[in-house]
């Protein structure tokens, strides 16, 4: 497994990875309202905590599954086949998401940069290049959420309170994923670089609050998406090549992604939309399962608070999800 030499670029890369988990980029051109921005780094808080928590009861590439499994050996196998397939499919689906729902292309040149997008975050996993990625990324992200060149606009647009609560959750979906941060097998006092994640993906979210993008850098928060692919398929890999050690897990993971990519490729929009509720829906059981695990195993009053907020998050995070797919 590739571990940085020097203290310096171990937290560099180490930070890379933190940052491409939140992708500050497409945080910046959502153009949520402060209110909402405020409201939705204030409902990932708890979550953070419990990551926190979670890497500093054991930081290997079993991630929240170790963590899991370490309360209760049921509990780590229901969150594995949970986290698993939920994330799998997020590297799916998000390769089409790029080309067509942020680049705008036809069908036919949609589906061949979706491949391109999928063979290069396959390659970079594979080959253990995606440390220098994670850097590369979490440069330009960071110098592409200066607003230079943007209109100013403030916007505080009044909603129903149920529009409120959604549009919270659809901008917390991308802070979330700071839940890949315990499959990283770092060491504990890098753990503290999270909040300086977690500061820079939430300023990057409130000042789009005030300011137009160009329509460049909109198209350039692909490469936010990217990043978030690469954080899901290595820590896929990692989980399953370093911590289960499980023999040819490389040819099954890549194949069975491979198969998804051409069976969405049949009917893109239809697909995209069947695989990212199934993602969803599949997410947060598998987080509140690894939350209760960190809780019960961190114990404490601080503890038993942060999970009862990120559990409120996360239950009702599934039942819209459920009612917005399924109802």
């Amino acid at each position: 497994m590739f571990r940085p030499k020097g203290k310096v670029s171990g937290y560099i890369v180490t930070f890379s990875y933190m940052l491409s988990t939140v992708s500050p980029l497409p945080l910046a051109v959502l153009r949520e309202s402060p209110l909402i921005s405020l409201l939705t780094i204030m409902a990932i808080i708890p979550v953070f905590m419990m990551v926190y928590y979670a890497i500093n009861i054991s930081w290997d590439a079993g991630g929240l599954f170790t963590v899991s499994s370490l309360f209760n050996r049921t509990a780590g196998r229901i969150q594995l086949l949970m986290w698993t397939l939920s994330y799998s499919l997020y590297v799916v689906y998000t390769s089409f998401f790029i080309p067509f729902y942020v680049l705008h292309m036809g069908l036919y040149q949609g589906i061949l940069v979706s491949f391109f997008i999928f063979a290069a975050a396959s390659a970079l996993t594979f080959l253990n290049l995606s440390p220098f990625a994670f850097i590369v990324l979490a440069f330009f992200q960071i110098l592409l959420i200066i607003p230079f060149g943007w209109k100013i606009h403030i916007g505080f647009v009044q909603q129903p309170v149920q529009d409120l609560f959604v549009n919270v959750l659809n901008s917390s979906l991308l802070l979330i994923c700071i839940t890949l941060v315990p499959y990283w097998n770092g060491e504990r006092k890098s753990s503290r670089l999270m909040f300086v994640a977690l500061a820079v993906a939430s300023a990057a979210l409130l000042a789009g609050g005030f300011y137009i993008p160009p329509d460049l850098i909109v198209e350039a928060s692909s490469i936010g998406y990217f990043s978030l692919i690469l954080a899901e398929y290595r820590a896929i890999r990692d989980l399953y090549r370093f911590k289960l050690q499980k023999k040819m897990s490389d040819m099954i993971i890549f194949s069975c992604m491979l198969l998804a990519m051409l069976i969405g490729s049949t009917a893109v929009w239809k697909f995209y939309y069947i695989a990212s509720g199934i993602s969803i829906m599949l997410l947060y059981p598998a987080l509140f399962v690894s939350f209760l695990s960190v809780w019960r195993l961190r114990k404490g009053k601080a503890a038993a608070l942060f999970f009862v907020l990120s559990g409120i998050l996360m239950l009702y995070a599934e039942y819209s999800a459920i009612t917005f797919y399924l109802v």
